[in-house]
């Protein structure tokens, strides 16, 4: 398998051989400027045949070059066509896409065999929204920065590597000690996810609005709501929405997406993780059974936020039962829509916010009893057309075709209004989650000063 720098090779001498042909361009006002034919026959191996450089280039192109072409381009041209017509940047995606499945059969592979006890949590382990605060934000914006205590749990959760001592692992509030891996703080009913819960609401309503207004969903100057009030349902208490907006009639002539309801709103909740399976099936469709299993995981609490529980005012009264299908059918007769956001504790979205986000998926397929007849069809009103999906492909097809500047959102790191978003949402499941882990064994003596102090949040000492 080719290495990064040996990649860099033939893609790097093909920029070069292209701008030997049609000039060097200082930018895009000037006319391109031709090199002197001495400069140029330095590029080509007719002229140049000791070259060493040109030699590797020559022995890499017939294996770079069918990796980097379309798939309906012959067998037979795949050289022709990578010299001539295929663009650097898509070459180079087509590379990355390759040996990033390369090197993820190869993580799967080496976790079903020295670790399977691991292996069910690889698709949320290796979901990319909550690397990019690790590896890939702009350090300069001081609001992207992790204190050193939340980088290093980030790193140990990403890598899957004790945030415990295994042999001195603190005590949970429930009396059962924790995991050394930090999963039982997810799962204890004894610790509030209020904070973290918080701080992911907080992280969506920041992160969705500029790709809403993207996307032709709200005007740029509108605001998501945070708990939106005075929603009339029979549970005059309920606050079903976390995050919601209502979508503008008119954007501009330009950029407008036409959604008819009032008010589309997202319940957010944070799962734990899966439990390890009995047996599981570590084979050719591996990769595709853990990803089902991390799903289907994941849909549980999705189901749950349709099916809204009953709730009895008095105890002693059944007259008071509130029926939570109802309180669905209340919203639906408001013309409002529910999406519920499901979140795994390793930053994993459940398929309705990657419906919602990304429309990768055409048909979800839920299934409701009978008795939840509301259920069923809020389901089905919030993951079709005309209610929002996709929108962060909405948003790119928009921002490329009227780009006013070469980042979205003001970031040197995110050319498209979707790496925004994901970045700005990983950076907020990030923050959230490694607080959540930090204040599940922090320690309160009274009013002395530690826990102000993110070094000495721990009881037990991180394993260094």
């Amino acid at each position: 398998m080719c290495c990064g720098r040996e990649l860099d090779i033939p893609l790097a001498l093909e920029r070069e051989r292209k701008e030997k042909e049609e000039g060097f361009r200082i930018n895009s006002d000037t006319e391109p400027i031709l090199p002197h034919p001495s400069i140029s026959d330095l590029f080509a191996i007719t002229t140049n045949s000791s070259s060493l450089v040109l030699q590797r280039y020559q022995t890499l192109l017939p294996h770079i070059a069918p990796l980097s072409c379309p798939p309906s381009c012959p067998s037979t041209e795949t050289t022709t066509m990578f010299e001539n017509y295929t663009s650097l940047h898509s070459a180079r995606s087509r590379l990355k896409k390759h040996f990033g499945n390369i090197i993820t059969g190869q993580i799967y592979t080496n976790v079903g065999t020295s670790a399977p006890e691991h292996f069910h949590l690889l698709p949320s382990i290796l979901s990319p929204q909550m690397s990019y605060p690790l590896v890939g934000m702009c350090r300069s914006n001081a609001q992207h920065s992790l204190p050193n205590w939340a980088m290093q749990i980030a790193i140990k959760r990403k890598l899957r590597l004790p945030i415990y001592d295994p042999r001195n692992t603190p005590t949970c509030k429930c009396g059962q000690k924790h995991d050394c891996f930090g999963d039982h703080t997810f799962k204890c009913k004894k610790i509030s996810k209020t904070v973290s819960h918080n701080i992911v609401r907080d992280s969506c309503t920041k992160a969705l609005q500029p790709a809403l207004s993207q996307a032709g969903y709200i005007r740029p100057s509108s605001q998501l709501e945070i708990e939106k009030k005075h929603i009339k349902t029979r549970d005059i208490s309920a606050l079903p929405f976390d995050v919601s907006f209502d979508p503008d009639p008119t954007i501009t002539d330009n950029t407008h997406t036409h959604c008819p309801y009032s008010t589309i709103g997202a319940d957010i909740t944070i799962t734990h993780s899966a439990s390890t399976p009995s047996t599981f099936d570590i084979s050719e469709n591996a990769i595709s059974s853990a990803t089902a299993f991390a799903d289907k995981h994941i849909q549980r609490f999705e189901r749950k936020k349709y099916m809204r529980n009953n709730k009895k005012l008095d105890a002693t009264d059944p007259s008071t039962r509130i029926n939570g299908d109802a309180v669905i059918g209340d919203l639906l007769q408001q013309n409002m829509i529910l999406l519920p956001f499901a979140i795994d504790p390793h930053g994993r979205f459940g398929p309705i916010l990657t419906h919602f986000l990304f429309q990768h998926t055409q048909n979800l397929a839920y299934d409701f009893p009978n008795s939840r007849p509301n259920a069923k069809l809020m389901f089905t009103k919030s993951t079709t057309s005309p209610s929002p999906i996709g929108i962060l492909r909405t948003a790119d097809c928009l921002w490329k075709q009227n780009k006013q500047r070469p980042f979205f959102g003001h970031s040197y790191t995110a050319p498209t209004p979707s790496l925004f978003t994901i970045q700005q949402l990983g950076l907020g499941l990030t923050k959230a989650f490694t607080t959540h882990i930090r204040n599940a064994t922090r320690t309160y003596q009274g009013t002395n000063h530690r826990e102000s102090n993110p070094t000495h949040a721990f009881e037990h000492p991180l394993v260094q």
